[in-house]
């Protein structure tokens, strides 16, 4: 009975049913077949509305990510050196 919804399940199921329905959201009804409405190619380089492309976005968020990171690795090189010469100081 799994994958065969199209049949009560009162009513023994005597082999798969091999269509395919898909949601028409337009009216939410069961369909086997649809024809796209809009046949418009998908844009490649969309623009937001500061009117730079996500391919510009993108290299600068990995630009920022990368300095951030290494300021990042600076500052915890910086602090674990601090840390050791204050603890050795200690020490003595």
């Amino acid at each position: 009975m799994i994958g065969n919804i199209t049949q009560p399940e009162s009513v023994p199921v005597s082999k798969p049913n091999a269509n395919i329905y898909i949601m028409d959201i337009r009216n939410y009804t069961w369909v086997n077949s649809f024809e796209l409405s809009n046949t418009e190619p998908i844009p490649t380089n969309v623009t937001n509305i500061s009117g730079k492309s996500h391919q510009s976005n993108n290299k600068m968020r990995i630009v920022i990510s990368l300095v951030g990171g290494f300021i990042g690795a600076a500052i915890t090189i910086i602090c674990g050196f601090l840390f050791y010469r204050w603890n050795n100081k200690r020490k003595e």
